[in-house]
C-alpha cells in the first residue's frame, strides 16, 4: 500500500526543490531531492516489503518534519513548459562541478520527476529549478582539503578529455572504489572539510549520470563523466588523513532495520541508499558484494548500527 503513494512523494520533492530555488538556496534542495530519491526507491522491485515499509514511514516523518518546504506549491499560472531552460543550464554547466555537483544531481532528479509527470512542468516550477542550479553554482574555491583553489583544478580536469570515464556504471564503480579510506568529517585549520561527505556526493553524482543517460541526454552526460572525474581528483588529497577504525555495518537498506534507526542525516541517507541500490542492481551478479561490503563503513558513520 505504501507504493501507492509515489506521486505524492515525488510531488512533495519537486515543490521542495522549486521553494529552495526561489530562496535561493541550494542546501535546502537536499529535503525535495530525499523526497524523490526515496520514491524512486520504493518502486525498486529489490526492495523487499518490509523495507518499504519501514522506508514509507520514515518518508512520511519528513513529510510531517519539513512540511513547510514540501507544502503543495500555491500556482495560479499553470500554462505548461517544457523543460529546455533546465537542460541549457545543465548542458553548460554539468561538466565543470561546483558544491560536490550539486547543481547537476538536483536538476537531474526534478528531471526525472519531470519526465514521468510533463504535466507538472509549470512556469513556476522550471524557473525555481533553474535559479536552484543558479544557487548551487556559488561555492566556496577552499572547499576541498590541501586544494587552496580547487577552481582551478576541476576547470583544468574539466576541459580536456584525456582519461575522461566512459560511463556512468564506471563512474560508480570508481566512486565506491574511493570509499577506502573514508575520513570522518572536520575541522582543520579553523574551517570545515566535509570529508565524508564529498565521497557521498560522488556517488549520487555518478547516479545522476545513469539517470541522464536513460532519459536520453548523452550529451549532457558526457559533459558529467568529466566532472566525475574531477571531483574525484579534489577528493584524493583528504586520504592522507589518518582515518578512524570504524566497524562496517552489517545492515542494508533492504532491511527494516535500516530504515527504522534514528540518524541524524536522513536526508544524505535516503539519497544514498537510493543511488547504491539502483546503481548495484547494474552490475554483475559477482561485483555485488563487494559494493554492500565497502558500503558498510559507510552506513556506519551515517549512523545505521
Amino acid at each position: 500500500m505504501i507504493r501507492a503513494n509515489l506521486e505524492i512523494y515525488e510531488r512533495a520533492g519537486l515543490d521542495a526543490l522549486v521553494r529552495a530555488g526561489e530562496a535561493k538556496e541550494w542546501f535546502p534542495g537536499h529535503i525535495g531531492a530525499a523526497m524523490i530519491a526515496g520514491a524512486r526507491l520504493l518502486a525498486h522491485p529489490d526492495l523487499p516489503d518490509a523495507a518499504a515499509i519501514a522506508l514509507g514511514r520514515t518518508l512520511e516523518e519528513k513529510l510531517a518534519e519539513d512540511r513547510e518546504w514540501l507544502r503543495p506549491l500555491a500556482e495560479t499560472n499553470r500554462s505548461l513548459r517544457t523543460p529546455d531552460a533546465l537542460l541549457e543550464r545543465l548542458r553548460a554547466d554539468a561538466g565543470t562541478p561546483r558544491n560536490s555537483g550539486h547543481s547537476t544531481i538536483y536538476g537531474v532528479t526534478a528531471l526525472h520527476v519531470l519526465a514521468r509527470h510533463p504535466e507538472w512542468a509549470t512556469r513556476r516550477v522550471i524557473d525555481g529549478l533553474v535559479d536552484l542550479h543558479e544557487a548551487g553554482r556559488v561555492d566556496d574555491p577552499g572547499r576541498y582539503y590541501g586544494l587552496p583553489d580547487y577552481f582551478a583544478v576541476t576547470d583544468r580536469l574539466s576541459a580536456g578529455d584525456a582519461n575522461a570515464l566512459d560511463s556512468s556504471l564506471e563512474a560508480f564503480r570508481a566512486a565506491i572504489g574511493l570509499l577506502d579510506p573514508l575520513v570522518a568529517d572536520r575541522d582543520i585549520g579553523g574551517r570545515r572539510y566535509f570529508l565524508t561527505g564529498e565521497k557521498i556526493h560522488l556517488v549520487t553524482h555518478a547516479h545522476a549520470i545513469a539517470t541522464l543517460e536513460a532519459l536520453g541526454h548523452l550529451d549532457i552526460a558526457a559533459r558529467a563523466l568529466r566532472a566525475q572525474r574531477a571531483i574525484a581528483a579534489c577528493v584524493a588529497p583528504s586520504d592522507a588523513l589518518d582515518a578512524t577504525p570504524t566497524e562496517p555495518s552489517a545492515t542494508r537498506p533492504e532491511d527494516a532495520a535500516f530504515w527504522d534507526q534514528p540518524v541524524p542525516d536522513r536526508a544524505h541517507l535516503i539519497k544514498l541508499a537510493e543511488a547504491v541500490v539502483t546503481e548495484r542492481a547494474r552490475l554483475p551478479e559477482a561485483d555485488r558484494a563487494a559494493v554492500s561490503r565497502r558500503m558498510g563503513t559507510m552506513w556506519r558513520m551515517l549512523g545505521i548500527r
